[in-house]
């Protein structure tokens, strides 16, 4: 994998008007699915359709789309998009085109997505690895980007920063559980300026350093977590690190 399939050689349909520009690099990266059709540029070309005709867009609204092992250009970086209601302009975001709820895309447009992340992370693009599926954006109601693909977005991570590869397979399956029962757990509110947003919205980027857990359960570690966090506003450094802390602590290995 080593190129961006222009936006014009896979779809006829050009956009109906230019799309403003956004600061970049941005902060987050968002993971969506079309929910719909097959792994291939005719599916992805349909997008386009839907979103200009249907909805009235100026063009798709993904920045980019996975197909056939490819990827595909939709609006390009730096652009402001229609993909994750209320983020358009602090993220970008990555279509895998086809349903992934029940299924993983295939090993071809999984090396893809890896390569472009990798890619978008050199050219400045967005800062870091995946932030979370179209699911965990604030405010989201979706099962986007698919229940299986989302439960393989710490792995995905994992290739993008080249970490975890001497994991056991026991601690890849503690690393999940992590991801997928205590930072997505809609209920385990925190204070955030006068708001409220979920432990997933402040730690989904760190959830590298949850690689070592030697015997913690996922229980075990929200629980006391939840005991660290001081009352009012908490950063995201601040946050990751106490998630570090009890992971390191219990481990015996502060």
């Amino acid at each position: 994998m080593s190129d961006i399939v222009p936006r014009r050689t896979w779809c006829a349909l050009p956009p109906a008007r230019p799309v403003a520009r956004i600061v970049t690099p941005t902060p987050r990266l968002w993971l969506h699915h079309g929910a719909a059709g097959t792994s291939d540029a005719a599916t992805a070309c349909g997008y386009v359709r839907y979103h200009q005709r249907t909805h009235g867009w100026a063009d798709i609204g993904y920045s980019f789309l996975i197909a056939q092992g490819r990827v595909l250009e939709g609006r390009g970086a730096g652009r402001v998009g229609a993909h994750t209601a209320g983020d358009n302009i602090g993220s970008h975001g990555i279509c895998m085109v086809g349903n992934y709820e029940s299924r993983l895309p295939n090993t071809a447009d999984l090396d893809a997505l890896v390569w472009l992340v990798r890619h978008g992370i050199e050219q400045g693009w967005w800062e870091g690895p995946i932030t979370g599926g179209h699911r965990d954006a604030p405010g989201a109601s979706t099962s986007c980007p698919g229940r299986r693909l989302w439960q393989h977005i710490p792995e995905i991570n994992r290739q993008i920063l080249d970490e975890g590869d001497d994991m056991t397979p026991a601690e890849r399956k503690m690393l999940e559980d992590i991801h997928r029962e205590i930072f997505t757990a809609g209920d385990d509110k925190i204070p955030d300026g006068g708001g409220s947003r979920t432990l997933r919205d402040r730690v989904f980027q760190n959830n590298a350093a949850l690689g070592r857990l030697d015997g913690l359960t996922p229980a075990a570690v929200a629980a006391e977590v939840a005991k660290r966090l001081p009352a009012g506003t908490i950063d995201v450094d601040l946050l990751a690190g106490k998630v570090a802390d009890v992971i390191f602590a219990r481990a015996g290995k502060a």
